[in-house]
């Protein structure tokens, strides 16, 4: 007979995949439980857009019921959270957020404690933004709030000249709010080197690929990252596993809410689930002093808002491809997905819905449904679809957190398309960005109707270089990468849309397109046994219609290799997706 579990954990879903509830009663409501959590969407009867309307929790450590009401703007950008708790006095709202027509956060306002024993709340920001014209790079910050709290708000450092200032290609160089007199970055343009005013300074490593190595201050404080240990001077900090962490020979759980935000760390004592650390956020993700309660103050969990590290030393979450700055509710570097992410500016978080969307990697918001805006408007309500896409989706936030490459038990794959043979690929390769990057000539040479080449070697060139720079390469990579890893059961084939005539077409973005007979529609997959388009499907898609080829068949891993290299080829050589892919898929 098996022991009874520390801690049972139940979700609750709405009928498209999001959170409703984790350890809810039969009715959705809030529970004694060690954590207990529920989310609201459509609780008006009226807006039915998918946005969360109210937040509510509740943790064992001080079993105080606190709750959020959110509002937005048409756009569906958040406006206003409303804070209550079952506390005399908390407070912790957000008040007045207004955007350019870019994004871009033009007004802020907070509440949260405003002494040091927590028992005194007011305004602790009144915050205005300024962009020179015509930019969406910050140059200030002027907090309002005549007096600082100083208790995890915003600090506004300086008075008098711009408090931000960038180097050219737009990552940022000076935070004269947080002292740093410059930031320096290496070619993969993440974090190198922070100077600060007083003279400190903080260096950062990476491996080749850009996942961090080691952090070192002026202070002599080291800190390495191998894999899932991390260490401090060389003694082990923590080594983190699938459902938290070991912490000095003990295990830690962790119970995260939709967004994967740590909300409460548990451990064993003689049987009984413990808390040992507890955290609230507000809705841009700050987590200001009171809102936290630490019972292991020596190596307190710093994975916290998105499961993402804060930099104990620059106040920053480090999300991998780009750095997070929570009292900001903005990055403070160029999107590295930016030209094909035009509808919004560069520097926003999360499509200004920090509620109902995060970015596992710095450079896609997905929803807390699991689905990027583009997926969800590809799926079209396609249960199916959509499941494919979250489980992707999960897999990459998985593998982001954790980097486990088997390189012992190299294998290959010999594929054949249209009559020919070719090499798949190994799954042992040490850096797949430069295996693609070296040999383009992996993927199928398809003439278009003007004789270019979707993917070969013909791709490599000026802008194939520019593109490469920007994170595509790296992007396609990686996802071919966890591909890769996956054991799929089903056959099935990859398969091309061309358009029957020619004309101008208007592509699933909207934008008009020219197109000659023939020209590629869309690039696609399909299961065995699934027939992915009738021929009245294909007769009507498009005016004029158009036919469909299949173009290679083989388990389902390679045919999802094989459409990534087709996608992804047009890309290189058209600088744009094409007319019928709303996404790299």
């Amino acid at each position: 007979m098996s022991a009874a579990p520390l801690q049972e954990i139940t979700y609750k879903y709405h009928i498209r995949g999001g959170l409703k509830g984790i350890n809810t009663d039969v009715n959705n409501n809030l529970t004694n439980s060690l954590f207990s959590y529920r989310l609201d969407y459509e609780n008006d009867g009226v807006l039915y857009d998918g946005n969360i309307r109210k937040q509510y929790w509740k943790s064992s450590i001080d079993n105080i019921e606190r709750s959020y009401t959110h509002s937005y703007d048409a756009a569906s950008r958040l406006k206003n959270s409303a804070y209550k708790s079952a506390k005399a006095g908390e407070d912790y709202s957000l008040t007045g957020v207004t955007y350019d027509d870019n994004g871009n956060i033009t007004k802020l306002g907070r509440n949260g404690a405003t002494n040091t024993n927590y028992t005194n709340f007011g305004n602790v920001d009144s915050l205005a933004y300024t962009y020179p014209s015509y930019s969406n790079k910050l140059s200030k910050i002027k907090d309002l709030t005549t007096t600082n709290s100083d208790l995890g708000d915003f600090r506004d450092g300086i008075n008098t000249d711009d408090d931000y200032d960038y180097w050219l290609d737009g990552s940022l160089r000076k935070d004269k709010n947080k002292g740093i007199d410059s930031i320096k970055y290496n070619y993969l343009k993440l974090v190198e080197q922070v100077k600060f005013t007083n003279g400190n300074t903080v260096s950062y490593e990476y491996d080749a690929e850009g996942t961090k190595l080691k952090k070192t201050d002026s202070n002599g404080e080291t800190t390495d990252y191998e894999e899932d240990d991390i260490y401090v001077n060389g003694v082990l900090y923590q080594t983190s596993h699938d459902e938290g962490r070991i912490v000095n020979g003990v295990y830690e759980y962790n119970i995260t809410d939709h967004n994967n935000d740590l909300r409460i760390a548990f451990k064993d004592s003689a049987g009984i689930a413990t808390p040992t650390q507890s955290i609230f956020y507000d809705p841009w993700g700050l987590c200001m002093k009171g809102m936290q309660i630490t019972r292991n103050t020596a190596n307190f969990n710093k994975f916290q808002y998105n499961g993402k590290e804060i930099d104990s030393v620059t106040g920053y979450s480090d999300f991998g491809a780009r750095m997070y700055g929570a009292a900001e509710g903005r990055w403070f570097t160029i999107d590295p997905l930016s030209e094909i992410s035009r509808r919004f500016s560069p520097y926003i978080y999360a499509n200004d819905n920090p509620l109902r969307f995060i970015d596992p990697d710095g450079m896609a918001a997905v929803g807390a449904d699991g689905l990027t805006n583009e997926q969800w408007l590809s799926a079209r309500g396609n249960t199916e679809q959509e499941n494919e896409f979250r489980n992707e989706n999960r897999e990459e936030e998985k593998d982001k957190n954790r980097k486990k490459a088997d390189k012992k038990n190299p294998s290959t794959s010999t594929v054949t398309y249209n009559g020919g043979t070719r090499l798949l690929g190994t799954e042992n390769e040490s850096n797949t960005s430069q295996f693609l990057a070296a040999g383009w000539g992996v993927a199928i040479a398809e003439p278009t109707p003007a004789g270019e080449v979707v993917m070969g070697v013909a791709t490599i060139g000026v802008g194939v270089y520019a593109l490469a720079t920007s994170g595509i390469v790296e992007k396609m990579a990686k996802e071919i990468d966890r591909i890769k890893e996956k054991t799929l059961p089903n056959n099935g084939y990859t398969y091309e849309l061309r358009v029957n005539n020619s004309g101008v077409y208007m592509d699933v973005r909207g934008q008009p397109v020219q197109l000659s007979a023939g020209a590629i529609w869309k690039f696609g997959k399909a299961t065995n046994g699934y027939s992915r388009y009738s021929q009245s499907t294909l007769s009507n898609m498009v005016p004029g219609g158009v036919f469909q080829n299949i173009i290679f068949r083989g388990n389902e891993v390679e045919i999802r290799i094989f459409e990534k290299y087709l996608i992804y080829g047009y890309y290189f050589n058209h600088h744009k997706l094409p007319p019928g892919n709303k996404i790299f898929r």
